[in-house]
């Protein structure tokens, strides 16, 4: 088996040039594409993950550490076959109605992407109609909503209430700043993340 000690090492040092350079290497050395991301890349970024929440690393090292994982991944995905390009899931997400910030909700992003998940990104002061119209044109099992600010929290409930009134079955994850777990099982959400690696694990448990 191939060892991905160097791999993990410059993912975490959030080298973006140098780990193109090792995966050629490992390529080159006859290791498959596939297991490159799948025993090297993402238990890479599971321990950027801990390593985030146990706060030995902060949002810039783990920005870093996930555009490293982008460059990585645009690197392997043309040798993937099309079995092996298979998300573990389908999430959308977008930051509620009235509410302009996108950091927590692009990190998370970039979290997720690395993860193997596929991820819509609907953007800022999404609307209600635009969540309805792209998750049941995209069949999302996740959708993820963020707000920074209390004042926006109320567009959440709308949404699961509409989803309840829907019978529309996508889980829905809310987070954010003022969001809180008592506030998600207050309008009905089906969990709740309070920061970027808890929502790539909450994610993985509702799928």
């Amino acid at each position: 088996m191939a060892d991905y000690t160097k791999l993990v090492e410059l993912l975490l040092d959030g080298d973006d040039e140098e780990i193109v350079v090792e995966i050629e290497t490992l390529l080159n050395r006859g290791v498959p594409a596939a297991e490159i991301l799948q025993n090297g890349l993402i238990p890479g970024m599971d321990i950027v993950g801990q390593e985030f929440e146990k706060e030995e690393l902060f949002i810039p090292e783990m920005l870093a550490a996930a555009l490293a994982m982008k460059e990585s991944v645009k690197k392997i995905k043309p040798l993937l076959s099309e079995e092996e390009k298979q998300s573990t899931g389908k999430v959308l997400f977008a930051t509620v109605e009235g509410d302009i910030h996108d950091i927590g909700k692009n990190l998370c992003i970039v979290m997720l992407e690395g993860a193997g998940f596929e991820v819509q990104d609907l953007g800022i002061d999404v609307a209600l109609t635009e969540i309805l119209e792209a998750t049941k044109k995209e069949k999302p099992q996740v959708l993820c909503l963020s707000a920074l600010l209390s004042a926006t929290m109320p567009a959440m409930q709308k949404v699961v209430d509409q989803f309840k009134m829907e019978e529309i079955h996508t889980k829905v994850l809310i987070g954010g700043a003022p969001v809180t777990q008592e506030f998600a099982d207050k309008i009905g959400a089906d969990a709740y993340a309070d920061d970027a690696s808890e929502c790539v694990s909450v994610v993985k448990q509702l799928i």
